[in-house]
């Protein structure tokens, strides 16, 4: 089949962009037809241009701006959206007759975050597939309100990345496949040999959302000969640098920063977290969470919020293997409560968990799994369309 696949942003920031590309590579190594559309240059761009997509730039805005919760955004939230309107109406008009030379049979956007491929599939008289990644404000800081209008459409179809992202949305389940995010592929299974290390590690964005104030809170309240003995490494970036310098001033007026090390982006986040003693995820609202199985597929134990996505993961965990395959929390005195235990028994307390962890990842998170999945759901669609 002839697929246009539209991402949301450039750039390889986030767990969506690294899944939908995942995605991609794995829809043409079916045999589809591939073409992606992208808003900008970027690093994305420049992976799928090297690796022989055909790859269409036009710029246009999500459907709504990011708003922060400061009165500077919300002063200038309306008129960013009055522009992203009046800018993506051009940009469909001018992108239409190259989509319509292209003629695809299914327009997938990356994200729910935008409509642009929602209104291409309209003025191409074409199904439409959301993949709901996040939920929306809460988490990624982008509102939703033209969520129905995917509902609205009589060709949407959708993909739900948690049960809990479908029912957030009120997804229709007659037209919604809830399809777990790939963290692994079955022909790169690897055991990774990093040597242990005495650090705690945050792998991820630096936004209010990921909670890593509550984190450097509770690592704050360790005993300090375990701050001495085990140093906190954060490895994410942000575009909000005025927040990234509230957590550098947090972590001086709590008299920890010499025990924090930030690492900004990071290409070896997979033997940073083989050799950690932990990874934290403290995220408030988090759709999925990507790291988390990341961490567990890297033999790393894991201490998360038991909240929505992550949630959701350690529920599959028992499901499948009868365990607990993380250490949970819910407030940060039982984080530090957490991140005590962890530190202070031996390693090998741990490995039924680890190991269980790393089983149900290789059992649910493949992303042969994740591609057959929606493969099927485009031959649905296909045949929906006779």
């Amino acid at each position: 089949m002839k697929i246009l696949f539209v991402f949301h942003i450039s750039s390889m920031m986030g767990g969506a962009n690294i899944s939908g590309l995942n995605l991609v590579r794995g829809l043409r190594s079916y045999g589809h037809d591939v073409t992606v559309l992208c808003p900008g240059p970027g690093h994305l761009h420049d992976t799928l241009m090297t690796e022989g997509f055909e790859v269409i730039v036009e710029r246009f805005f999500m459907a709504w701006p990011h708003l922060d919760n400061n009165l500077s955004s919300y002063m200038k939230f309306f008129p960013k959206a009055l522009r992203n309107s009046i800018h993506n109406r051009k940009a469909l008009k001018e992108v239409l007759p190259r989509l319509r030379a292209i003629n695809p049979d299914i327009v997938h956007s990356n994200t729910g975050v935008m409509d642009f491929g929602l209104k291409i599939a309209k003025a191409l008289g074409k199904p439409h597939i959301t993949h709901f990644r996040e939920f929306g404000y809460r988490d990624t800081g982008s509102m939703m309100w033209h969520s129905s209008a995917f509902r609205k459409y009589p060709r949407q179809w959708n993909i739900a990345i948690t049960r809990e992202t479908a029912d957030f949305h009120r997804l229709p389940a007659s037209r919604t496949d809830i399809i777990y995010n790939p963290v692994y592929s079955l022909h790169e299974r690897r055991e990774l040999s990093a040597a242990p290390g005495e650090y705690i590690l945050y792998v991820g964005g630096l936004y209010p959302s990921k909670g890593l104030e509550d984190l450097i809170e509770a690592y704050a309240a360790l005993p300090p000969d375990l701050r001495t003995s085990h140093s906190l490494k954060i490895a994410g970036t942000t575009f909000d640098h005025v927040y990234e310098a509230s957590l550098r001033q947090k972590c001086e007026s709590l008299r920890i920063a010499g025990s924090v090390e930030w690492l900004g982006h990071r290409d070896d986040v997979s033997l940073l977290m083989s050799g950690a003693m932990v990874t934290v995820i403290p995220s408030h609202n988090e759709a999925f969470g990507r790291t988390m199985a990341e961490a567990m597929f890297n033999n790393c134990l894991v201490i998360a919020r038991d909240a929505h996505g992550l949630h959701e993961q350690f529920e599959i965990g028992i499901q499948r293997t009868g365990h607990e395959i993380g250490l949970r929390f819910t407030d940060v005195p039982s984080l530090t409560l957490r991140l005590t235990e962890a530190l202070t028994n031996p390693r090998g307390h741990y490995r039924q968990m680890v190991d269980d962890a790393r089983a149900t990842v290789e059992q649910e998170y493949s992303t042969e799994g994740n591609i057959a999945s929606v493969d099927r759901l485009y031959k649905t669609i296909a045949s929906s369309e006779k």
